[in-house]
């Protein structure tokens, strides 16, 4: 049996980085990041995530759930998971692994 490659750490995809950095940009007035999917475009990002009134957050979240085909339920929407481009993509992550079966279901 060969071995269970180990599963990344949320928020780590480059790929997800990279489409979070373009959704970033789309809302930002001032997202000048590179988003080559580096995390070098972090530093550069978290302070326009930062930096976003209530309106932006919304058009961002509508981007988001429609980039990535997922819904963010209310409890989902607050402010440590809009801190910066890792919590976000951590959050999209998190939505997108797929899941187990339920314990006790369709047995």
């Amino acid at each position: 049996m060969s071995p269970v490659p180990p599963v990344p750490a949320a928020g780590t995809d480059p790929g997800i980085r990279r489409r979070l950095a373009a959704l970033v940009h789309a809302v930002g007035t001032h997202a000048d990041a590179d988003t080559d999917g580096s995390g070098a475009e972090d530093e550069q990002l978290d302070p326009v995530l930062a930096g976003l009134d209530s309106l932006a957050v919304v058009r961002l979240l509508v981007l988001v759930e429609q980039e990535f085909g997922i819904a963010l339920a209310g409890r989902h929407i607050v402010r440590e998971n809009f801190r910066s481009l890792s919590a976000l993509s951590a959050l999209v992550e998190t939505h997108l692994r797929p899941r187990g079966p339920v314990p006790g279901v369709g047995r």
